[in-house]
């Protein structure tokens, strides 16, 4: 069958760029020393996930509990929800879910990290928990420099339940474009490092209070604009030590408007039809 026997609308998914983008990725990942967690919700494919895994991916980032499952059924035993989880089912699905995969996902309040605590240790099970940062983006997530991130840290690890594992940012202020008079692809590198600094800045503050270790506590962050940028950097003894970016596995027109990738980078496009004209102005549009 060709292209032009495809019933429309289609997505299509040009192999080799989809092959480049993802080799590309996993490159800057071992060149800058961070484990590429991918973040699965831009393609939501089992078979594109396994072709990340393949190629050197630990483990895959998820949206949502409900994602996280369709994953786990399908065999991946390392799964990160990088959301704040709340609820009762919510909860109780991850609690399943642990039973057969390393699950960990972000908490970035008292009374959910309390709701966590409660479903998790009434079944004497651990769950392993990342304190999500808000580095700038506005969306979920504790101030990085707020004064009371050490008292808030200090109560999650001393909850029973929970094993405090990390800390998490989502630098998806890249997303805004840059300021006026401000190269684009400066901006997605300042915005990188802002984030990245901002991180290891609120790692080094639990360091410091005896709450991380600079060897084994987990800083995650990622976006794909910024992530074209990534170069890692050491604070205080911490270093980043993964990065989730989702969307660079197919690219889109954002990417391109914000300079992180070009059109030809782009995997993915929709095959449609014409099915009708119409004239304006006496011209034809």
């Amino acid at each position: 069958m060709s292209i032009d026997d495809l019933p429309t609308p289609a997505l299509l998914i040009d192999q080799d760029r989809l092959s480049l983008n993802l080799d590309r990725m996993q490159a800057r990942s071992r060149t800058h020393a961070v484990k590429l967690r991918p973040h699965v919700k831009t393609h939501k494919s089992v078979r594109l996930a396994r072709e990340q895994i393949e190629r050197g991916a630990q483990g895959i980032t998820v949206a949502k509990p409900s994602e996280a499952e369709i994953f786990v059924d399908a065999g991946f035993d390392d799964v990160r929800v990088a959301y704040p989880v709340v609820g009762k089912a919510q909860l109780g699905m991850l609690l399943a879910l642990s039973t057969r995969a390393t699950i960990s996902f972000c908490v970035d309040t008292l009374e959910g990290a309390q709701a966590a605590s409660d479903v998790f240790e009434r079944h004497n099970r651990v769950a392993n928990v990342l304190i999500e940062i808000d580095t700038g983006h506005g969306r979920t997530g504790r101030a990085w420099n707020e004064g009371s991130l050490i008292r808030f840290a200090k109560k999650v690890a001393e909850m029973p339940g929970l094993n405090l594992i990390g800390l998490l940012t989502h630098e998806g202020q890249s997303y805004a474009g840059a300021p006026e008079g401000v190269e684009l692809r400066q901006h997605l590198k300042d915005t990188m490092e802002i984030a990245r600094d901002r991180l290891l800045s609120a790692a080094e503050r639990l360091g410091a209070a005896g709450l991380a270790d600079a060897d084994t506590f987990e800083l995650s962050m990622g976006s794909t604009p910024t992530m074209k940028f990534f170069q890692n950097h050491t604070h205080g003894g911490f270093r980043i030590s993964e990065i989730r970016p989702g969307n660079y596995a197919f690219g889109d027109a954002q990417q391109v408007m914000l300079g992180a990738s070009t059109l030809h980078d782009c995997a993915l496009t929709v095959l449609a039809t014409v099915v009708s004209k119409r004239r304006v102005d006496g011209r034809e549009r």
